[in-house]
């Protein structure tokens, strides 16, 4: 089962503290003032971005702080940082920052997705999936919620409930290979082949060099009686197996193809 997706926040500058009202001798001040401020919020973050999308996600943290001292009511900032700390595996701290996010935007549906994903990371699956609820409340047309709540329920055994919502995800975003796996792999382990099938084929379609939905292609395929396209998407897998130095696995694909082949 594939993992759970971030919805990445874009990049939105905002949440100044209001300031006292100016008289006019001093005006033009202020405004020169709160656009310098603006700015430097707007690099700080730019270069945390830089250093998130590099891969040096402390070094992103450290920038997205300075982008909070400088405006403490910056939800992005917030929820830029959780980000990061979650691609260090803190969901601890992640949860922490999306939690102060939120209680500066209530409605950040990006901020309840990346808690969910968080939630669940952690193994709290009840209270993942409550965020997903309100993250569809809020915006119903984003692929991502409904993948990542159809993979909490899968992983909660509630197969039926993770069809449907990679089915919903997929009646957004038609393209996306891991939701056609996913859904493709419980159809295959609740004896749906010909629709596990199906769903491997539309991923393989968009990626064929994906050898796990090749593998489980064709042992669905091997399942409904093709024994002869079974064992060509198996040999495909063992030999790409054996390419990458994975004789071991390469060996157990064999096994299942003499099965399908006696």
């Amino acid at each position: 089962m594939n993992s759970f997706k971030l919805t990445i926040a874009v990049l939105m500058l905002g949440g100044f503290v209001c300031c006292p009202k100016a008289s006019a001798g001093n005006l033009k001040g202020i405004e020169i003032s709160s656009v310098e401020i603006s700015q430097r919020l707007e690099e700080l973050i730019q270069k945390g971005n830089e250093r998130s999308l590099s891969g040096d996600y402390q070094g992103a943290i450290n920038y997205y702080t300075q982008a909070i001292k400088q405006n403490p009511k910056n939800a992005q900032a917030y929820l830029k940082r959780g980000i990061a700390r979650g691609e260090l595996n803190d969901f601890q701290g992640a949860i922490f920052d999306y939690n102060l996010a939120l209680e500066i935007n209530p409605r950040d549906s990006q901020a309840f997705v990346n808690r969910g994903v968080a939630r669940a990371r952690l193994g709290d699956k009840k209270n993942a999936i409550a965020d997903f609820n309100q993250a569809i409340l809020i915006n119903p047309l984003d692929s991502n919620t409904f993948y990542n709540r159809g993979i909490a329920y899968a992983e909660l055994g509630n197969n039926q409930q993770a069809i449907l919502d990679f089915s919903k995800s997929l009646e957004i975003n038609p393209y996306d290979g891991d939701t056609f796996y996913n859904r493709g792999a419980i159809y295959l382990k609740s004896n749906q082949f010909a629709k596990a099938v199906e769903d491997f084929n539309r991923v393989l379609a968009i990626n064929s060099d994906r050898i796990d939905a090749r593998l489980y292609r064709g042992i669905a395929r091997g399942n409904l009686g093709d024994k002869k396209g079974a064992i060509a998407d198996l040999e495909i897998v063992a030999r790409e197996l054996r390419k990458v130095g994975n004789n071991l696995e390469a060996d157990n694909v064999q096994k299942i193809i003499k099965e399908f082949d006696s």
